[in-house]
């Protein structure tokens, strides 16, 4: 990822629907599975801390990621137990989790095998521990911004399915988000402004009444997915997986 992304996540990572919208979930989806038990977490690619900020109420969170620009911000959040590691290399050690998150870090181009890192996920989860990843979906909306944040590859539901079970996971939820941005990303790669380049990355500053609507708009998709609903298709996949007891 370009090292100016970090400055931009950390800036807007709070505010933008984007973002805040999936933070919700994933909160809501931790609820869900933690039964008020305090949790060992691991945020593996932690980024920018955005999401360890969140989830410090649910137990002892951890952070792991391979840029000392990501750890820098971690450390402004005040989130000090962040270790700078390489996710193709990770290895856990003693200690087991009871969740794991990982979000939109294995399309990144570092990820060498990403099998073997739901593999190493699956060693390092408690019986019954959860893992829950978001990842960009469909390559045709690979654009420009891809190459901005660093992104190598897009998944399908039924591929990253086989990843996961293939690990020795059970799948709970696996399912597209956001079929209207996915829509509108396509019409904006095909149709508009085809052959413009842009030099940053689609997140940018929006006007604040969109920013509130999109957000609140799509409360209610949040909503139908921890109903059940399988939607078939959208820019982002969200999958919650379960390391079932042997």
């Amino acid at each position: 990822m370009e090292i100016r992304e970090y400055e931009n996540i950390y800036k807007l990572g709070n505010t933008y629907w984007w973002y805040k919208i999936l933070d919700s979930l994933i909160i809501d989806t931790v609820k869900k599975y933690s039964q008020d038990k305090k949790m060992n977490i691991l945020d593996a690619g932690c980024g920018t801390g955005r999401i360890m900020e969140k989830l410090n109420p649910f137990g002892e969170i951890e952070g792991i990621d391979s840029s000392p620009e990501a750890i820098k911000y971690c450390s402004l959040r005040g989130q000090k137990n962040v270790v700078l590691t390489n996710i193709n290399q990770w290895i856990p050690q003693n200690k087991k989790y009871n969740l794991i998150i990982c979000l939109d870090v294995l399309y990144h181009e570092t990820v060498i095998n990403v099998d073997k890192v739901i593999s190493t996920f699956h060693e390092a989860l408690n019986q019954n521990g959860i893992l829950i990843v978001n990842l960009p979906a469909f390559n045709i909306l690979k654009r420009h911004h891809d190459s901005v944040v660093g992104g190598a590859r897009r998944f399908k539901k039924s591929t990253f399915s086989k990843i996961l079970i293939n690990s020795g996971f059970k799948i709970n939820t696996i399912t597209y988000r956001l079929p209207i941005l996915f829509l509108v990303i396509l019409l904006t790669k095909y149709i508009f402004n085809k052959d413009e380049q842009p030099v940053t990355s689609d997140l940018q500053t929006i006007n604040s009444n969109l920013n509130k609507f999109l957000y609140k708009f799509h409360l209610l998709e949040n909503k139908l997915i921890e109903l059940g609903l399988n939607i078939p298709f959208g820019s982002s996949l969200f999958a919650v997986a379960l390391k079932p007891s042997k």
